[in-house]
């Protein structure tokens, strides 16, 4: 791959990390690869047969069939996080590469492949660079927040990103010293406030203290998720760190409800590029 390319992706890369998939200029390709923008726009074009527009707009319509086949969040919300002026504009283009407007995709049903477009373009290895393996971590100084009471909750939303699948979440949870205090965690899909769908869940119970714990599931496809802490019993607590937090594409929540500039401690561990799934639902 020349390098002007390698360079403009790497920086596609860092603007799509927290999951949101603005559309980028060419100017700013051209200036991420220190070439000028004609320069760069041949280059591309000789390597991928494209252009550089055309093939990220495939790459983020790719990440949006994959919302609407996997999650319930509204088409002009899915619109808004791949970068597409409105819900209108979205649908057009939608419609131009897929065969059918993005409701009609999402209530089908039928055999359709979300990658279907990558593959047709050969933006598959693309598609690898801008999303290798990668851990979505906070490694921070830590405080401990009040134990969690009955009736309760401690909530972390994150996100993973396009083309990477989540495999396990890892928490670090404290007891004030207790022994005999237990909690349930329990990861959804989708965030306090919006319809969530209960993905796994598990009983720690005795806890220890200082200690790190953690769910393993089945790789998940990326988007949304809420990993949340309730049913305490004796003085369980979720280590947070507060001020100038990670960027997890989330935050913290209490009973709920936001608390902003703050992050429960976790990490979720995400493994990439996702395989080309056939939708068959």
């Amino acid at each position: 791959m020349p390098t002007p390319i390698s360079d403009a992706l790497a920086f596609v890369r860092r603007e799509w990390a927290g999951g949101r998939l603005r559309a980028i200029r060419l100017q700013e390709l051209a200036d991420a690869a220190s070439v000028s923008t004609g320069h760069f726009a041949r280059q591309f074009r000789a390597y991928y047969c494209m252009g550089a527009a055309t093939a990220l707009e495939r790459l983020r319509l790719a990440c949006a069939a994959s919302l609407l086949l996997d999650g319930n969040q509204p088409i002009a919300v899915i619109a808004k996080e791949c970068g597409f002026a409105d819900a209108y504009h979205f649908s057009k283009r939608f419609s131009a590469t897929y065969g059918v407007p993005p409701g009609r995709y999402r209530r089908s049903h039928l055999n359709l492949d979300a990658d279907a477009p990558l593959v047709e373009a050969g933006l598959k290895a693309m598609a690898a660079t801008l999303w290798p393996p990668t851990a979505i971590e906070q490694i921070v100084t830590t405080s401990a927040p009040p134990f969690l009471r009955k009736g309760r909750s401690y909530g972390q939303s994150f996100t993973v990103p396009y083309g990477l699948r989540l495999t396990e979440v890892r928490f670090m949870l404290a007891t004030y010293s207790s022994t005999t205090s237990g909690i349930t965690v329990t990861l959804y899909r989708g965030e306090p406030g919006q319809a969530r769908d209960r993905l796994a869940r598990k009983r720690i119970d005795p806890m220890s203290d200082n200690t790190t714990e953690w769910l393993t599931i089945p790789p998940l496809e990326h988007g949304r998720y809420y990993l949340e802490l309730t049913q305490p019993a004796g003085t369980p607590t979720w280590w947070w760190h507060q001020g100038n937090v990670a960027a997890v594409g989330g935050t913290a929540h209490i009973d709920g409800s936001p608390v902003h500039d703050t992050n429960f401690i976790f990490s979720a561990t995400a493994v990439g590029p996702a395989a080309t799934r056939t939708a068959a639902h």
